[in-house]
């Protein structure tokens, strides 16, 4: 069970019996007790026949088969009294490179373009009497050392690989240990990208009047442009705004879930080797966009399930498909897209399933988008479109934009969206806005109708954020520029009212 299921074993629930023997990670796997137990077990009752005919068989159907039956040894290298030891098949008299396996695949991981990522790698020998040469071969790839004693390899000994790339790109490259008595090669797989981008965070509007205001928002690393939203409050969805974003990392839901489905530690899995399954979103209204719905899936295959095809449809409150799209899914994470037509109503869901019986799929993640939205990238010059009551820019480069034109002393609300080529990021909190005829006071900067030290805090916190001070209300002193003066000028205009 350890290690059939070691990818996915360290995040099953504590919640139930396994609690009492699961330790919670994914070496040792099991708590000391149960080790102790399992391992009195397994010296006490031998491999019997019947369980190597067993294995057999089921190697005949599956193709797997169970390493300690034909290795019963192993159990003491894992777990036992031979822990640390290099294990290679018994009776073996010619020298080996046991550490790192023939064939094995060595991942880094993902890191930020430009910095670099260190994998330690352990070498272990037996029988060697001849030094051995280490080569790496792949670009952004590269060894602490060329070359290992055949005193060092038999003792066992770490070298260290790094990888560092200036572009975002998936990498491989091969680390190769060979000498003239043996030889070992493995793949290395490396990820260099752009930092993730973050959520903005969406702070208080300024500059108001009676028909416009000024959207603020922190800044986000990596952005290339921003999206924001404005919707007189209790407006429908304009088209292009995020409906849903669900994250299934968890392999938790609020969708509902029919036929066959499970939680991984790390997604939903849809489908399991008895049947299909399948989720559904809460009813959505596509009134404002006439039906029209995009719906990106984040999802993979399941294990070795390739040729595993999701379908993802838009239905009604009766489950009739009124339009779907199908896909075959990659064997790592990647982003599907879907723009399909419902019901210009309330009455829409989105199903997404796997269609292949014993063809799984792991989904990580859905957003849905009222219109035909995000399938191409934004030009990062601001595009406006709307109403007096509705409206989205894309393509803002500042942390700030003016809305303008809108309804007359209306209650509003907007929010920001981070974008990057194709990639955005789920909306920023909702600010409210009640737009108003303000008699502007001077040094009223944070716009209450008063002039106190509240001001000044607003004043030097702009000061501060040299993206967000742009605003004609901090200087003060009417130089033209906004510094610490108008911060003295403030002061003395609060202190002389």
């Amino acid at each position: 069970m350890a290690i059939c299921y070691n990818d996915a074993i360290a995040g099953w629930s504590h919640n139930s019996n396994a609690g009492e023997v699961l330790e919670g990670n994914n070496c040792l796997v099991y708590k000391k007790w149960y080790i102790d137990l399992m391992l009195k077990w397994h010296r006490q009752d031998k491999v019997s026949d019947k369980e190597i005919l067993r294995n057999n068989a089921a190697y005949d159907i599956q193709h797997n088969r169970n390493p300690y039956i034909d290795h019963p040894e192993l159990a003491e290298y894992v777990w036992g009294d031979q822990m640390g030891n290099l294990w290679y098949e018994q009776g073996a008299t010619s020298p080996a490179i046991g550490s790192p396996a023939n064939g094995s695949v060595i991942d880094f991981g993902t890191t930020s373009v430009g910095m670099p990522l260190v994998k330690n790698v352990y070498v272990k020998g037996v029988l060697l009497t001849q030094d051995l040469t280490v080569t790496v071969t792949g670009e952004g790839f590269s060894c602490s050392t060329s070359t290992i004693t055949a005193a060092q390899a038999v003792a066992g000994t770490t070298i260290s690989i790094t990888f560092s790339n200036d572009e975002v790109k998936t990498a491989t490259g091969k680390l190769s240990i060979a000498g003239s008595e043996a030889a070992t090669e493995v793949t290395l797989r490396a990820t260099s990208s752009l930092v993730a981008l973050h959520t903005p965070v969406a702070t208080p509007a300024t500059q108001l009047t009676a028909t416009s205001f000024q959207a603020n928002w922190n800044g986000v690393n990596g952005a290339e442009s921003y999206t924001l939203y404005v919707n007189a409050k209790g407006a429908e969805p304009q088209p292009g705004e995020m409906l849903l974003d669900e994250d299934m990392s968890n392999g938790a839901t609020t969708w509902t879930t029919e036929g066959k489905t499970y939680n991984e530690s790390d997604c939903l899995r849809l489908g399991t080797a008895g049947g299909t399954g399948s989720v559904i979103s809460p009813a959505l209204n596509l009134a404002s966009s006439n039906g029209k719905v995009t719906v990106k899936t984040v999802a993979k295959y399941y294990g070795n399930d390739k040729g595993a095809k999701m379908k993802v449809s838009v239905v009604n409150a009766g489950g009739d498909v009124l339009d779907s799209k199908t896909f075959e899914v990659a064997g790592s994470n990647a982003e599907y897209v879907a723009v399909l037509t419902g019901n210009a109503s309330a009455d829409n869901r989105i199903k997404i399933e796997n269609v292949v019986n014993k063809k799984r799929i792991l989904l990580k993640g859905i957003k849905v988008y009222a219109g035909e939205a995000g399938v191409n990238a934004p030009a990062h010059k601001s595009t406006e479109t709307g109403d007096a009551t509705k409206r989205v820019i894309t393509g803002i480069t500042a942390t700030g934009y003016v809305v303008s034109d809108l309804t007359e002393n209306g209650a509003f609300e907007y929010y920001v969206k981070a974008v990057r080529g194709n990639e955005e990021t789920a909306a920023s909190n909702v600010i409210e806005v009640k737009l108003r005829n303000i008699v502007q006071l001077q040094g009223d900067v944070n716009q209450d109708e008063k002039v106190d030290m509240n001001d000044v805090a607003t004043l030097i916190n702009k000061i501060l954020d040299t993206e967000n001070y742009a605003d004609n209300l901090c200087d003060i002193d009417n130089d033209g520029k906004i510094d610490v003066s108008d911060v003295t000028a403030l002061i003395n205009l609060i202190l002389n009212n």
